[in-house]
């Protein structure tokens, strides 16, 4: 006997119990049905001790949209296997997947890095990545990565997207930057934390220079494994230790 002949109260009863609903979702393809039941919303919610407006994903329009999001993911996930083939023909049957799927993020990346089958464009990267940085609030990881990767664009070219246009940037963006590589930084992101350090050391975006603020970003990234972190701050260290070195060996006269 199908799961799916048991009568709807029997259902709740059993999926009261599932505390991610879009598992099931997928399972059950009449599922919706109970899903938008009001006694078992109101089950649901009360067994797992959670408020309505924390999930809105009860009425049929939402789980349509779950569902469109689920299979785009499932296919963005096969585009990536067959990326990181590091075969050429692999690679471009990804691009051409990413493409067909609106993957903002992925063709910012093939754009900015450019392959046989994809010239590099800067420009086209960027806006690719302002897309994938907006699109969607809920992806946190695909927003920050994006968001990153923009902003990185942004400093390095000066030019930012408004619009459908690339443009320069002005003294306000440069201040956003800063707090964007900050901000990322601060959730842990040892790239974001890196180039922050340097921008406080180096002045880079006219912002007051601050070494020992700076030092704690790069070491950060660096303790966490970031390569360039660890040469920056081997040269620093070496730069010092040879500093002091050559001006231990000087022989000042002293006059009696």
């Amino acid at each position: 006997m199908s799961i799916l002949n048991f009568p709807n109260e029997i259902l709740v009863d059993i999926f009261i119990h599932v505390r991610i609903l879009i598992n099931v979702i997928f399972v059950c393809k009449d599922f919706k049905i109970i899903i938008v039941d009001p006694s078992f919303k109101i089950k649901w919610l009360s067994y797992h001790n959670l408020t309505s407006r924390n999930h809105t994903f009860f009425d049929t329009e939402t789980i349509e949209t779950i569902k469109i999001k689920f299979t785009k993911e499932f296919i963005t996930r096969l585009a990536m296997n067959l990326h990181i083939t590091n075969s050429l023909e692999n690679r471009k049957k990804a691009f051409e997947i990413f493409n067909e799927i609106n993957c903002n993020l992925w063709l910012g990346y093939y754009y900015q890095h450019g392959f046989q089958f994809v010239e590099i464009d800067e420009n086209k990267a960027l806006k690719y990545y302002h897309m994938a940085s907006i699109e969607d609030q809920s992806e946190k990881d695909i927003l920050q990565e994006a968001l990153l990767r923009k902003t990185i664009l942004m400093m390095r070219n000066e030019k930012k997207v408004i619009g459908d246009k690339i443009v320069d940037i002005d003294k306000d963006d440069k201040i956003q930057i800063m707090n964007t590589f900050k901000e990322i930084a601060e959730f842990g992101n040892i790239e974001a934390s890196f180039i922050y350090g340097t921008i406080l050391i180096s002045g880079k975006l006219d912002n007051e220079i601050d070494l020992l603020e700076g030092h704690n970003y790069i070491f950060y990234a660096a303790l966490n494994g970031h390569k360039n972190a660890k040469t920056f701050l081997n040269k620093m260290y070496d730069d010092i230790t040879d500093l002091f070195n050559n001006h231990t060996h000087v022989i000042y006269s002293v006059n009696n």
